[in-house]
């Protein structure tokens, strides 16, 4: 098991103690009994039977006749059961010898999205400008990649000794308000493909605008000849390094052992999507956005929101029928705002100060299509339990 393996909590949780059993609203078409299967994750299987999957400590009971009750394996049976006319979810485990080598199942799909959890960063502007950088790669070559070398300036670091390269990806920008909300603005950056519109030089005036730089990790390097400029040898990672590229000590965080779903009672005021992994429009299922709302604003790993499209403003043409005295009297600049769509749900796994990083874990889509359903940029963030 790695660090970041999550494994299972199914008995009381202190911090869960405000939830109750009657709250939690079972599916109509809920299953009396589920056996797990290699590649389940417990959101996944607390869906089938709830209304609302991050509500699981609320339902899970341990087994006393079980050595390890804090893991579900696959093979394992999921009963429901009622105690004392409330619904409680119980594990009959599978036997050890048929279990064999087989590992617990994680909250989230860890397998799926690893290579995600770990890349986003968020520096100051001032942090940003202190970074040592790759002025040029080997032979004055584009791209950088494992074997090769790269020259980096401002660096500080003995043979041997590990960089993370990062690429930069969105400059968020914040301007305080008068009622104590964030007004965001965001520019995107060309090394990931990313439009880059002009710089509005107006919106740094404000002596109270924040100004956050959101990096992306690249690959790993080592140190081979320090000097300035400094010889580095590509050890690996997703992307190809790119002159300009930052770089970064090793990133010594570790995610918790478990994310703990639950939902923020005051949703912070006007909280929506700042941007999407990778850089696309719209997302489904198992990406990741940013967020604006963070530490500052009580936004922790383990929360849960619920993600509506805003409700578009529209002409009423239909208030008024043809024909009648009041047609032709009519407004015909009459607006209304339609209700705001439900489209899925996130989790926050990682918080930073004012921006905080969300998987989509359930929606109206599974897939990323560019459907209208799928979760866009701008969508504002809600109180989990809700839908409508």
């Amino acid at each position: 098991m790695t660090g970041l393996k999550l494994t299972v909590l199914i008995f009381a949780l202190a911090w869960f103690s405000t939830v109750q059993a009657q709250d939690v609203q079972l599916r109509a078409d809920h299953p009396q009994e589920y056996v797990v299967v290699k590649g389940d994750t417990l959101w996944d299987i607390s869906g089938r039977f709830l209304q609302h999957p991050w509500q699981w400590p609320a339902i899970w009971q341990s087994n006393p006749q079980i050595a390890d009750p804090h893991w579900i394996y696959p093979g394992d049976r999921i009963s429901l059961i009622y105690v004392d006319g409330q619904p409680q979810l119980v594990v009959n485990r599978v036997q050890p010898q048929i279990r064999k080598d087989a590992e617990p199942i994680n909250t989230i799909p860890l397998d799926v999205i690893d290579n995600i959890l770990l890349k986003p960063r968020v520096i100051s502007a001032e942090e940003f400008d202190q970074l040592p950088y790759i002025v040029s790669n080997n032979e004055d070559q584009m791209n950088a990649v494992r074997g090769d070398r790269t020259y980096a300036r401002g660096i500080s670091g003995d043979f041997g000794k590990e960089f993370v390269v990062v690429g930069l990806s969105f400059i968020y920008e914040a301007k305080q308000l008068k009622d104590g909300g964030l007004e965001w603005r965001k520019q995107g950056n060309s090394r990931f493909g990313g439009y880059v519109p002009k710089r509005d030089t107006g919106f740094f005036s404000s002596k109270d605008a924040v100004v956050d730089y959101e990096l992306y990790e690249v690959a790993r390097v080592r140190v081979v000849k320090s000097g300035d400029p400094a010889i580095l040898e590509v050890l690996g990672g997703k992307r190809a390094i790119k002159p300009g590229d930052r770089l970064l000590p090793v990133d010594a965080f570790v995610y918790e052992n478990n994310f703990y779903p639950r939902v923020l009672d005051q949703v912070p005021a006007d909280m929506h999507v700042l941007s999407i992994s990778d850089n696309v429009m719209n997302a489904g299922h198992f990406r990741v956005v940013a967020l604006s709302a963070g530490i500052s604003q009580g936004v922790k790993a383990g929360h849960v929101f619920s993600v509506f499209h805003p409700g578009n403003e529209i002409v009423d043409k239909a208030k008024y029928v043809r024909g009648t005295p009041a047609y032709d009297t009519r407004s015909v600049n009459e607006k209304v705002t339609l209700p705001d769509e439900f489209v899925g749900q996130l989790m926050v796994f990682r918080s930073f100060n004012n921006i905080s990083y969300g998987l989509i874990v359930g929606g109206q889509h599974k897939a990323v299509t560019g459907g209208s359903r799928e979760i866009k940029q701008g969508d504002l963030l809600k109180h989990g339990d809700l839908r409508l």
